[in-house]
Protein backbone atom coordinates (compact mmCIF):
# COMPACT_ATOMS: atom_id res chain seq x y z
CA UNK A 1 0.00 0.00 0.00
CA UNK A 2 1.24 3.43 -0.93
CA UNK A 3 0.19 5.01 2.37
CA UNK A 4 2.05 2.46 4.46
CA UNK A 5 5.17 2.71 2.31
CA UNK A 6 5.05 6.51 2.61
CA UNK A 7 4.96 6.21 6.42
CA UNK A 8 7.87 3.77 6.43
CA UNK A 9 9.92 6.04 4.14
CA UNK A 10 9.09 9.06 6.28
CA UNK A 11 10.24 7.28 9.43
CA UNK A 12 13.58 6.51 7.76
CA UNK A 13 14.03 10.00 6.31
CA UNK A 14 13.27 12.37 9.17
CA UNK A 15 15.37 12.69 12.32
CA UNK A 16 12.31 13.53 14.42
CA UNK A 17 10.16 11.27 16.57
CA UNK A 18 6.65 11.05 15.16
CA UNK A 19 4.18 10.70 18.00
CA UNK A 20 0.78 11.09 16.28
CA UNK A 21 -0.63 10.41 12.82
CA UNK A 22 -3.94 12.16 12.13
CA UNK A 23 -5.75 10.65 9.16
CA UNK A 24 -9.19 10.49 7.67
CA UNK A 25 -11.28 7.32 7.88
CA UNK A 26 -10.26 5.97 4.47
CA UNK A 27 -9.75 2.29 3.81
CA UNK A 28 -6.07 3.07 3.15
CA UNK A 29 -5.47 3.67 6.86
CA UNK A 30 -8.20 1.97 8.89
CA UNK A 31 -10.83 -0.74 8.96
CA UNK A 32 -14.43 0.42 8.90
CA UNK A 33 -16.80 -0.36 11.77
CA UNK A 34 -18.44 -3.13 9.78
CA UNK A 35 -15.04 -4.82 9.54
CA UNK A 36 -14.36 -4.70 13.28
CA UNK A 37 -13.48 -8.40 13.35
CA UNK A 38 -11.09 -8.13 10.43
CA UNK A 39 -7.31 -8.10 10.79
CA UNK A 40 -5.46 -5.26 12.48
CA UNK A 41 -4.90 -2.80 9.62
CA UNK A 42 -1.31 -2.67 8.33
CA UNK A 43 -1.14 1.11 8.83
CA UNK A 44 -2.05 0.61 12.49
CA UNK A 45 0.56 -2.14 12.80
CA UNK A 46 3.30 0.14 11.45
CA UNK A 47 2.16 2.87 13.85
CA UNK A 48 2.19 0.43 16.79
CA UNK A 49 5.66 -0.86 15.87
CA UNK A 50 7.00 2.70 15.96
CA UNK A 51 5.14 4.04 18.99
CA UNK A 52 2.89 6.30 16.92
CA UNK A 53 -0.64 7.07 18.06
CA UNK A 54 -3.06 6.85 15.12
CA UNK A 55 -5.94 9.30 15.49
CA UNK A 56 -8.88 9.59 13.11
CA UNK A 57 -10.74 12.72 12.10
CA UNK A 58 -14.47 12.99 12.61
CA UNK A 59 -16.58 11.70 9.73
CA UNK A 60 -17.88 14.31 7.27
CA UNK A 61 -15.53 17.04 8.53
CA UNK A 62 -12.82 17.19 5.85
CA UNK A 63 -11.44 20.52 7.08
CA UNK A 64 -9.85 18.74 10.06
CA UNK A 65 -7.33 17.13 7.68
CA UNK A 66 -6.28 20.65 6.64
Amino acid sequence: MVTVQFLRNLLKAVPYAIHTALTDNGIQVTNHARHKYAFHHIFDRVCDENGIEHSLTKINQPWTCG
